[in-house]
């Protein structure tokens, strides 16, 4: 099977790591014993189609998902000071969980191999830290050899597991703010795709969830997601059915509440940084943004640009968030976001999205929705 072929079977079976494969270049070479992903100068797969193509299906899917799981949890670049040799088998350990049976190679390192060589059962779905510090407490540890291009695990019986090593060695830094960047990337993605893998979405927002970015980051996912496409006109873009006519570019826009709670426990600096900040993502996303002011009530939504000349507070009594709900479901807003300290009623379930932005020692008042803490 092609690596095409495979990519093509993914986005039908597993979407999610489909759309992630099709989102690199797929590029073939010797130079790799199996699979790799390189980021300079652009986010490439790299394969050796001799070894691939020798592959059943289920197999080269397989491949293919494994090598993007290690990209998305960049076990590449969280190994400091631990061990190699068991570091790449815990990472192996934390990546194969997600791939099912048929899709493992038959030497492939698993929870199941592992535990039963051990005679004790394995914890599963860990991440590639939790697994090394499992392994590194066993009694009677596994007994490793250090192949040239891959650690082989020799189990009692004398058959062998075996876990590929990372053919890059030490990344660069300039390598590992490109991975981080693109693993944002696709780890935004797979909100929707990856709900059908349970397991994996777990880990993913684990890994990756709000409370673990910055909020200018997740302020700004939020406005450029799954918006509504609005077609433009660009000559950076030939057009592919007219000649020397200008191609479409496609903007996302999203609607979008902002409220701001003016009880008092957001200073003046602060809004004035928040708000300039949601000023210029709204502009790169083509966002439409309302803002309204509340405490127990709200003011009326009124556009962005407008709600920042007006920097005089108009409220400061207590704090409840249900009208601020009510009048994003009346106005029809997909997406709230609520700067806030967090302290007050809220309703029990939402049909918007929400982000809630949180001054330092807030906590987000109900538990739907993401929150992250505001930073100046």
């Amino acid at each position: 099977m092609t690596l095409r072929d495979a990519t093509v079977q993914l986005l039908l079976r597993r979407p999610f790591f489909g759309a992630a494969a099709v989102a690199l270049t797929p590029q073939a070479t010797p130079t790799v014993t199996q699979t790799a992903i390189r980021f300079a100068p652009g986010p490439t797969l790299l394969y050796n189609p001799s070894w691939f193509e020798g592959l059943s299906e289920r197999h080269a899917q397989g491949a293919v998902v494994h090598e993007l799981l290690h990209l998305l949890f960049l076990h590449s670049y969280r190994r400091g000071a631990r061990d190699p040799l068991l570091w790449t088998v815990a990472c192996d350990l934390a990546v194969n969980e997600h791939l099912s049976a048929d899709e493992r190679l038959p030497d492939a390192v698993t929870c199941e191999a592992v535990g039963k060589d051990l005679g004790r059962t394995v914890p599963r779905h860990l991440g590639a830290e939790a697994y090394y510090t499992w392994l590194d407490a066993l009694e009677e540890p596994l007994n490793l050899v250090d192949g040239a291009r891959e650690v082989r695990i020799v189990l009692k019986g004398g058959s062998e597991l075996r876990a590929p090593k990372d053919p890059r060695g030490e990344p660069s830094e300039g390598e590992a703010g490109a991975a981080q960047s693109l693993v944002a990337e696709l780890a935004d993605r797979s909100r929707s795709e990856a709900e059908e893998e349970p397991a994996l979405a777990v880990a993913l927002d684990q890994e990756y969830g709000p409370s673990n970015l910055g909020w200018r980051r997740v302020l700004k996912r939020f406005l450029t997601a799954r918006g509504t496409t609005n077609p433009t006109k660009t000559y950076k873009r030939e057009s592919k059915r007219f000649d020397d006519a200008p191609g479409t570019k496609r903007l996302r826009g999203l609607e979008a509440l902002l409220a701001i709670d003016e009880s008092g426990s957001i200073s003046s600096g602060q809004l004035a940084s928040f708000l300039g900040e949601v000023a210029a993502i709204r502009r790169i996303a083509g966002a439409s943004v309302k803002a309204t002011r509340f405490d127990t009530t709200c003011s009326k939504p009124v556009t962005l640009s407008e709600f920042s000349r007006s920097v005089e507070r108009t409220r400061g009594g207590g704090t409840d968030f249900r009208p601020v709900f009510q009048l994003a479901e009346e106005h029809r807003f997909p997406l709230l976001i609520v700067f806030t300290d967090g302290d007050g009623p809220a309703p029990e379930a939402s049909d918007q999205r929400v982000l809630w932005v949180l001054t330092n020692g807030g906590r987000a008042p109900a538990p739907y929705g993401h929150s992250v803490t505001f930073q100046e």
